[in-house]
């Protein structure tokens, strides 16, 4: 942006706009341009130079000496910003929500204390939802990767004694060795089967554990969600009271979801166990 622009054009308001409306576009624009919105790194550094130039064109506005200052000037100049007392641990983002320190208004450093309380309060709100989030699609891989395991195991179930009539098939592993004995079948079979039988125990073991991570990244995320829906809760910001409590309903949607999904994961994982046992103890025939 050119170092040139009007500040009145950089906060889209008309030139002697009242500190009323001056104040209502800096607060929207600072929200809308949040650095934690910006989810691309390459873009991070234009988009936190375009904050000082609202922060800057803000404090240009602020208080009737410098509003006046500005009208009078034919081609208004951004002047240098005023010097900042330096802080063991600065932010990047420190100033984005400040009150031009000579304003001169109670009112002013009130409202701007607050705005950048909410500020904060807002980005941690968005962090705590993008942390659920994660959690959410990581069990739902999870999940994926449990089902598809456990498909493999069932098509894998070895069934000896149905693919010979001759061997009586409520017999199990006996009546297979049997049958070998005699001769009716071959013994080459039988290692078939068993190989079988064993990558069906081992993708049922990776289906266990499958579903036993899902279950616990869905009560992660369910923890995350309802905290990231308590933030959004206390955000009450004027025009963006609406926003935010959409925000709020979505996290805690996604919270009962994962609660449901959590208790889906847990019975999976006890129903696939149990299969997993009886299908150890059957195969120990072999």
């Amino acid at each position: 942006m050119s170092n040139t622009q009007s500040p009145y054009v950089t906060l889209g308001v008309a030139r002697g706009a009242d500190e009323k409306t001056i104040r209502s576009a800096y607060h929207r624009l600072a929200r809308e341009h949040h650095p934690d919105k910006i989810q691309d790194s390459a873009l991070s550094a234009a988009g936190e130079e375009k904050f000082k130039t609202i922060q800057h064109a803000y404090e240009l506005l602020t208080g009737k000496a410098k509003h006046a200052e500005v009208d009078n000037q034919a081609e208004p100049q951004p002047a240098r910003p005023p010097p900042r007392r330096r802080t063991p641990s600065p932010s990047p983002y420190d100033g984005i929500f400040r009150a031009p320190s000579d304003s001169g208004s109670c009112t002013d450093d009130e409202d701007a204390y607050r705005f950048r309380k909410m500020g904060r309060a807002e980005a941690a709100a968005h962090s705590t939802a993008r942390k659920a989030n994660h959690a959410f699609k990581w069990a739902q891989e999870q999940w994926s990767e449990a089902e598809a395991m456990l498909v493999h195991a069932k098509n894998a179930e070895p069934k000896p004694m149905i693919l010979y009539s001759n061997i009586e098939p409520t017999r199990g592993p006996e009546s297979c060795r049997e049958a070998i004995a005699k001769g009716r079948v071959p013994e080459s079979v039988l290692s078939m089967h068993t190989i079988k039988w064993q990558n069906s125990e081992s993708n049922l073991r990776s289906a266990i554990q499958h579903f036993d991570e899902a279950s616990a990244s869905y009560k992660r995320a369910e923890r995350v969600f309802k905290r990231a829906a308590r933030l959004f809760d206390n955000l009450d910001l004027d025009e963006h009271y609406r926003e935010n409590r959409n925000m709020a309903e979505e996290a805690r949607r996604l919270a009962a979801e994962a609660t449901v999904k959590a208790d889906e994961s847990e019975k999976k994982f006890e129903e696939t166990a149990a299969v997993a046992s009886a299908w150890s103890h059957a195969g120990s025939g072999f």
